[in-house]
């Protein structure tokens, strides 16, 4: 599976999905716009807006959807050691 490479902005349109593969302990970036994530296997939806970020605790693939128009995300390198 590709996954996005870390420090590179994934600018998203409208509506786009993008699956990430699995970030455990990569801190994820809202820059512009506002997105939609989600987890295999995990009831958790999340949504992120320009400027909030989180860090990704769970072990699984995450997808990711721009919402409400354009946005872009940023994956930091990861803070925690996947299990």
């Amino acid at each position: 599976m590709n996954t996005m490479p870390f420090e590179s902005p994934l600018s998203l349109a409208r509506g786009q999905v993008v699956r990430l593969g699995a970030l455990r302990g990569a801190r994820l970036e809202c820059r512009r716009g506002a997105v939609w994530l989600t987890f295999d296997h995990d009831r958790r939806d999340l949504v992120l807006e320009a400027g909030q970020e989180l860090i990704d605790d769970s072990p699984a693939d995450a997808m990711v959807q721009a919402i409400l128009g354009p946005a872009e995300l940023v994956l930091h390198e990861r803070l925690l050691k996947a299990a």
